[in-house]
């Protein structure tokens, strides 16, 4: 009797551990790379060494149309209407659907990528409506564009220290995203990487960190931001459309880019340092609420077109004792309704 128990539990033994082997996803591989993936219980896991390829593609594009009319003089009392047409295409981004695990997609809820993958490809995770975690290693340096694009059950993400480039929405209209790191070795960025993420209303941006990118948090509804202290340059269109009502520039910046803080319409008042002298085209374009702008620089800084679309004759410029004169008489300064000495 005894023997025959035991011939029962070595082969229940032998069943149980083949049903879990089978039970077990396989490891496939990713074509043309040296990356494997599997998908096992919502998770899918990618391994190897090199970067995971695009899988968008540009499939087509919008145009614009346009039409403006001119009034030119054809004699000393006479004149006439001229219109002028003009078009601009746009391209647009689609997914191609080649991912190898795109035909499991809704059953995707969390992807780990493990150490020694280098870069995250284009629209690798587009419109991954039930994913809910990413693990991103420390060895990636590059995440393409569309990667997370609308992921909206994304809550929170953390980049890799040593990422150096983000691309075009990476992770656009992920409208659940509240929490995410910038590292700080970030040197490009693509437009609208947050674009239409709300409930990202605060971001921290890293000690240490001297530049701050071309478009790198365009078109968040920031409430809040902090420019540490040891930033040099502020990039074009670097807070763009951000909601705060105040911000600090710190001293060590010299150089702020073009349309760095346009349509920022809760804006009411900045201070610009002494050390700025540049400053790129509509820098402060269209914040219509803007009423006390100082600068600390004696010489006015260089710069074409600064507030267009900004109400400055209704707003106070204030600058250094003995500098009125001389910002009064700029093209780009002049126009405020009440220039004041301090």
């Amino acid at each position: 009797m005894k023997k025959v128990k035991t011939i029962i539990s070595v082969m229940l033994f032998f069943f149980i551990t083949i049903s879990v082997v089978a039970q077990e996803a396989e490891w496939a591989k990713i074509r043309g790379t040296q990356l494997l993936w599997k998908l096992e219980n919502g998770i899918l896991t990618i391994k190897g060494q090199g970067a995971i390829p695009n899988y968008g593609w540009v499939g087509g594009s919008s145009v614009t149309s346009s039409t403006s009319t001119a009034t030119v003089a054809t004699g000393k009392n006479s004149s006439t209407s001229v219109s002028v047409s003009t078009s601009s295409a746009t391209p647009t981004i689609g997914y191609d659907g080649t991912a190898p695990w795109n035909s499991k997609r809704s059953d995707i809820t969390s992807v780990i990528i493990e150490d020694g993958i280098t870069g995250i490809g284009k629209a690798n995770f587009y419109k991954y409506e039930n994913l809910t975690s990413i693990t991103i290693p420390e060895s990636v340096t590059s995440i393409g564009a569309h990667a997370f694009y609308k992921c909206e059950k994304l809550t929170s993400i953390t980049l890799p220290k040593e990422l150096t480039s983000l691309g075009d929405y990476v992770f656009a209209e992920c409208k659940n995203l509240s929490s995410v790191n910038i590292p700080l070795n970030l040197t490009s960025c693509g437009l609208g990487m947050f674009a239409n993420c709300n409930n990202l209303v605060s971001i921290i941006l890293p000690e240490g960190m001297t530049s701050i990118p071309d478009n790198l948090l365009a078109g968040i509804k920031l409430t809040s931001i902090t420019i540490p202290e040891g930033v040099v340059s502020i990039g074009n269109f670097a807070f763009m459309g951000c909601l705060f009502s105040s911000i600090t520039i710190p001293e060590s910046v010299t150089n702020i880019g073009g349309g760095a803080f346009i349509g920022c319409v809760n804006l009411t008042a900045i201070t610009i340092p002494k050390g700025v002298c540049s400053i790129g085209t509509n820098t402060f374009g269209s914040c219509k609420n803007l009423t006390v702008v100082e600068v600390k620089n004696p010489v006015p800084p260089k710069t074409a077109s600064i507030f267009m679309l900004t109400p400055i004759k209704n707003a106070k410029l204030i600058v250094p004792a003995g500098a009125k004169t001389t910002y009064a008489a700029s093209k780009a300064w002049g126009k405020f309704g009440t220039i004041e000495e301090r």
